[in-house]
């Protein structure tokens, strides 16, 4: 009798762990997400996804499982510009966002996991995380938006919080993009 007793515990902290890393589209990622603040009215999810479809990379630029799309760290502050030119009405007009966002140790990045995304999957995956209502960290499953599965196995696109919130490779920054980041380190100003 005992034995079964053990057999139903393994079979319930099996399905509860199954459960747990089963999740679809969701806003939890690491406790430190919470240390993550912004200065501006805008949530942390809403200034990356942003400067994600600012970005003037292709959107055939592709990135690995882990590979970091964007990050915030420490102090970065974070401006988005568009415009529309002229034409033969004479149109013109432009947009600009900014703002720190204080985020202390780490910093808070985007990227898939378990599969590799481009792009033009990426966007549209950032705005199904942010109409989720998420502000600072959240996953979605990679096939959300172009099946409508929920199911998170073939992988998921994720803001979370990492120790080493570094952008190289294709990572938006600064350097071909839209996107101007600085990020502050005690004296030190660096940017890029």
């Amino acid at each position: 009798m005992h034995s079964n007793s053990s057999f139903l515990g393994f079979g319930a902290l099996f399905a509860l762990l199954t459960t747990s890393t089963a999740l679809g589209i969701n806003c939890r990622g690491s406790a430190l997400c919470d240390r993550a603040t912004s200065s501006s009215k805008d949530k942390i999810v809403q200034i990356l996804r942003d400067a994600v479809w600012a970005s003037t990379k292709d959107n055939s630029t592709t990135y690995q499982s882990g590979d970091h799309i964007i990050c915030i760290s420490q102090t970065d502050t974070v401006t988005i510009e568009a415009g529309v030119e002229g034409g033969p009405e004479g149109l013109t007009g432009s947009f600009s966002l900014s703002g720190d966002v204080n985020i202390q140790a780490g910093g808070i990045c985007l990227f898939p996991q378990r599969a590799a995304l481009n792009l033009g999957q990426i966007r549209p995956l950032t705005d199904a995380i942010l109409e989720h209502g998420c502000s600072t960290c959240g996953s979605v499953p990679i096939h959300f938006v172009d099946q409508g599965s929920n199911d998170p196995g073939a992988g998921i696109l994720t803001y979370n919080y990492v120790e080493n919130a570094f952008c190289d490779g294709a990572c938006i920054s600064d350097t071909g993009s839209n996107v101007k980041r600085s990020a502050k380190f005690g004296h030190t100003t660096v940017v890029g």
